[in-house]
């Protein structure tokens, strides 16, 4: 099954969505940011609205996804599995130790260090031996805190939480019997703000290398 652009309805459908082109500001930036404040119906602002980001993504190709296996030569070396961010930085260690000889794979639960959910954006799984990369894979987390609202109401959701033009993005089916193609992250982003009393999601397109202002009427 081929899609130009899978949207979120199999995740959010029963929300209603909002769309919202924010404004583009004059602030020159490497790769892409999002700014805003988050206040009620008459300008006050709301603080701790947790902010989550989920991503629209465009159909590329069909070609088999990248393997996540490595495969362990003989004799086996002591291999360690850590995951990375998109700043290189190590956020948990999944594995450490001696695999028998063979294809090796370590699935990530895109949880960091403290079991946490990783905020959406761009992670590397590496299989490492003597602090070497010999095979890496990347996944894409999506759907998870990436802000929350200050006492003044404001918001940042920086480049790191904004991998557009990411790829490949395997998609699949609930169960990942049917293998949809390969995708792109698009620019249309899709905002999640909540509290646990209410929430309102607003769809937004980022401009590359400038900020976007995006301000929210909340509550």
């Amino acid at each position: 099954m081929r899609k130009s652009t899978l949207l979120l309805a199999c995740v959010l459908s029963a929300l209603a969505c909002e769309r919202d082109t924010g404004i583009v500001s004059s602030e020159v930036i490497s790769g892409y940011r999002i700014d805003g404040r988050v206040v009620d119906r008459i300008g006050n602002p709301v603080k701790n609205v947790d902010v989550k980001v989920f991503y629209n993504y465009e159909y590329v190709d069909y070609n088999s996804p990248p393997s996540k296996e490595y495969d362990v030569p003989n004799p086996s070396p002591n291999v360690t599995v850590v995951v990375r961010n998109r700043n290189g930085q190590n956020i948990r260690t999944l594995y450490s130790g001696n695999p028998p000889p063979g294809p090796f794979l370590v699935e990530w639960d895109k949880k960091d260090a403290d079991s946490v959910d990783a905020p959406s954006g761009v992670y590397s799984v590496h299989y490492l031996v003597n602090n070497t990369t010999q095979k890496s894979y990347d996944i894409a987390v999506e759907g998870t805190l990436v802000a929350r609202s200050d006492s003044l109401g404001k918001y940042v959701i920086p480049n790191d939480n904004l991998p557009v033009g990411f790829y490949p993005v395997p998609l699949y089916n609930a169960d990942k019997t049917l293998f949809y193609g390969n995708h792109r992250i698009s620019s249309s982003i899709l905002l999640l703000f909540s509290t646990s009393a209410r929430y309102r999601e607003v769809y937004i397109t980022v401009v590359k290398d400038r900020v976007t202002v995006l301000d929210v009427v909340f509550g």
